[in-house]
């Protein structure tokens, strides 16, 4: 498993943080990624991360390479990696290839 830990719940329709009500994209594979990358937007902030748009494509990168299976969950959320460890509550984007 690869798991990406950011400050959203995973991977949106749209920017959760200008768009309160966008939905979470529960599964990524290769018959939505092209889709997943035109909603995944760049950072919304000058930083070194490049945004959920770099981070959905290097994870869709690396499990293809690796035939892993990748999260992206909010890391900054207390509790949220621990449930999702033990498989209950957390809210995540799971990807496969």
């Amino acid at each position: 498993k690869i798991i990406i830990c950011t400050d959203v719940d995973g991977v949106f329709e749209s920017n959760p943080k200008v768009h309160k009500k966008a939905s979470i994209i529960p599964y990524v594979d290769r018959s939505n990624i092209d889709e997943v990358l035109k909603c995944a937007g760049p950072s919304l902030k000058i930083d070194v991360t490049g945004g959920m748009r770099t981070k959905v494509a290097l994870l869709y990168d690396a499990i293809k390479s690796s035939n892993s299976v990748g999260y992206i969950l909010n890391g900054s959320k207390a509790g949220t990696i621990y449930n999702f460890l033990i498989g209950k509550g957390a809210n995540f984007t799971e990807m496969r290839w």
